[in-house]
């Protein structure tokens, strides 16, 4: 449960720095289609998202799914960001 919660919070983290990078407020990003509590939620880590959620918030944050899972902004190759995939996952 707790490497769960770990997760979840390096999401909403990565999330945060999206969001923020593209000068969004958490309203913003819920005008484009996504309940404003909800989004406050995951942001913070305290809701489990289905896949396609991440896929709608990947879409309204204009960036690939992947990107979610990333450290770093723009990952320059697949393995860098399989890398930084692996980093956000594990415990």
């Amino acid at each position: 449960m707790a490497a769960e919660r770990d997760v979840l919070g390096r999401l909403g983290k990565r999330l945060r720095q999206l969001r923020q990078a593209r000068g969004l407020t958490q309203w913003q990003v819920a005008e484009r289609g996504i309940n404003y509590k909800y989004y406050q939620r995951i942001e913070r880590g305290r809701i489990n998202v289905t896949v396609r959620t991440l896929a709608r918030l990947a879409a309204l944050l204009e960036v690939p799914l992947h990107e979610l899972f990333c450290d770093t902004p723009n990952a320059e190759s697949k393995d860098d960001a399989r890398l930084s995939t692996q980093n956000i996952l594990s415990p």
